[in-house]
């Protein structure tokens, strides 16, 4: 009947159009990714923004575009983008850097935390205790490296920076937190023993 054949044209049209559409939208992203390696990260972030727009169940793609444009320093547009994404574990941990590279702790704050609640990875403690410390917050940076330190023992700059901060803050366990420091990386070992001796010195002259 002529109603089922248009039916079927119909179909049959909008299968095309969507093939034609898919087919655009790979092609920006065959773009994109050999933008990349190129190191072409401009045309990278354009390629994969165009992919994103045509291919709007693709998420990942916001993603991929933050990541390039944040690859060229741009981090405002960065941001822009990550916040259209569906963030992984990475996308989380790139936009709060960002945010802290633009100069918006309180954002950068909020985004590490947030990334911590989630994923309690010690990279976000870490985003935090820079955050704190660039805003001379020296009670919360020692939670977040306490935070740090808990979830990776082995990090040494970790610390050796709560070591220097409790040498202020609460000198009694300052001089292990240096010790340990050193011993697990010796680039430290002069600086820790130059503090240690300063801590000695204070400790019998307050």
């Amino acid at each position: 009947s002529s109603s089922k054949r248009l039916i079927f044209i119909i179909i049959t049209l909008l299968v095309l159009v969507f093939s034609s559409i898919n087919i655009a939208g790979y092609r920006f992203i065959k773009q994109a990714e050999a933008a990349l390696q190129a190191q072409d990260y401009q045309t990278a972030t354009e390629a994969y923004v165009r992919a994103a727009r045509i291919l709007i169940w693709r998420g990942d793609l916001w993603e991929k575009a933050a990541f390039a444009a944040s690859k060229r320093q741009d981090f405002s547009t960065a941001i822009y983008y990550f916040q259209r994404a569906k963030l992984t574990e990475q996308g989380q941990l790139a936009l709060a850097y960002s945010y802290y590279q633009v100069g918006d702790f309180e954002l950068a704050q909020k985004a590490y935390q947030k990334g911590a609640d989630i994923y309690q990875k010690p990279a976000f403690y870490e985003g935090l205790a820079f955050v704190y410390r660039s805003q001379n917050k020296w009670d919360e940076e020692r939670k977040a490296l306490e935070d740090q330190i808990r979830l990776d023992m082995g990090s040494a700059p970790a610390h050796y920076r709560l070591g220097v901060l409790l040498t202020v803050l609460d000198s009694d366990p300052a001089l292990p937190e240096l010790m340990l420091a050193a011993s697990l990386d010796r680039q430290f070992d002069s600086a820790v023993q130059t503090l240690r001796a300063a801590l000695n010195l204070s400790a019998t002259q307050p």
